[in-house]
């Protein structure tokens, strides 16, 4: 009974195998094609319809504190899941400070730089996101003394992705970290802060077009 049984499922795998093998060959052709039609169409798509535009933008006023940030950012798709561009960053910064002997300090600044990035989809919604951004600000030590300097940053993370139906815009979110970050020399008061912000991670939220 066992022999009978074994000849039996010996030859219901060779006839099934074959089927099996073939339905194989015919997914893996059927996504080697849709690559190709990814990568047909991309092809066929002129160079203004290749370029990305987005970035992101808030403002921010109280009485004690007022912010201005804008990010205008341009990208070019050089395939169909890698990006590259630029852009600036502009932030108008003020900030009001109440001492015990009712003195009152109020600091602004202008601060601007550039962005330079590449962006790689990973899958899905998923992309990893590289960018390196100089920025001109000005730094304070801890005798209020100040001077205007230029601070290195290179951004390494990744994001998601948002669109909103076929209009081919949306909406992302980053999480970055700054691997040039370095802190102020805490035992020297003279000593001016050395980076743009006050810790190496980095989250934005922007919109693209």
């Amino acid at each position: 009974m066992s022999k009978q049984l074994f000849i039996s499922l010996f030859f219901m795998l060779v006839l099934v195998s074959p089927v099996l093998s073939q339905r194989r060959m015919k997914q893996m052709d059927s996504d080697k094609q849709a690559q190709e039609d990814e990568v047909k169409s991309y092809e066929q798509q002129s160079w203004k319809d290749k370029m990305v535009y987005g970035g992101n933008f808030w403002l921010a006023f109280g009485s004690a504190s007022s912010m201005v940030y804008l990010q205008p950012l341009v990208g070019y798709k050089v395939t169909e899941n890698f990006t590259a561009g630029g852009g600036f960053t502009y932030i108008y910064w003020k900030q009001q400070y109440f001492f015990s002997n009712n003195q009152t300090i109020t600091l602004t600044d202008n601060i601007y730089g550039l962005n330079m990035f590449a962006r790689h989809n990973l899958f899905g919604p998923i992309f990893a996101h590289a960018e390196y951004q100089p920025m001109n600000f000005t730094s304070y030590n801890y005798l209020q003394e100040s001077k205007r300097i230029w601070s290195n940053s290179l951004f390494l993370g990744g994001g998601i992705n948002q669109s909103f139906g076929k209009s081919g815009s949306g909406a992302y979110i980053l999480l970055l970290y700054d691997v040039l970050w370095s802190e102020r020399d805490q035992t020297n008061p003279r000593a001016f802060d050395k980076s743009f912000r006050p810790s190496p991670f980095d989250i934005r939220f922007g919109l693209f077009f």
